[in-house]
């Protein structure tokens, strides 16, 4: 069990050494904002990762302008909701700074989980975000 383990962790080590990007996070989610700064990927495939990566969380794209970089997504109930049912929501801000993608990132908790720090949210948007930048 120890090898394959160990195989694992060699070839994850590799596939990251010989990576064409880097992911940074450059500002740790703290009061529901955070800061992503991505390296050795365009304007337009860090756009198409997060907003494939927020639908991959069930998030419902409610606003979206690739012109300013500004995307709104919620999470909702159900899929019979009023307008007051939404459970989470991202604001993220896709902007090009000197050949650096940088995602300006907030959560908004919805009125069922108020007390949400986000922390968990995060880590899953993080996550799914780079594994989709491996791609």
């Amino acid at each position: 069990m120890k090898k394959p383990i160990a195989c694992l962790l060699v070839l994850v080590f590799v596939v990251l050494a010989y990576a064409d990007f880097t992911f940074e996070i450059t500002q740790e989610l703290k009061k529901k904002e955070a800061e992503i700064t991505v390296t050795g990927k365009s304007f337009d495939e860090v756009w198409n990762a997060t907003t494939r990566t927020l639908m991959s969380l069930k998030f419902r794209i409610k606003e979206s302008d690739k012109d300013s970089g500004s995307i709104l997504a919620e999470k909702r109930k159900g899929m019979f909701y009023e307008d007051g049912d939404i459970l989470s929501g991202w604001s993220v801000m896709v902007e090009d700074a000197d050949g650096k993608i940088i995602l300006f990132c907030v959560y908004q908790p919805g009125e069922y989980n108020p007390l949400s720090s986000g922390a968990k949210p995060f880590k899953q948007f993080r996550t799914k975000l780079k594994e989709r930048l491996s791609n």
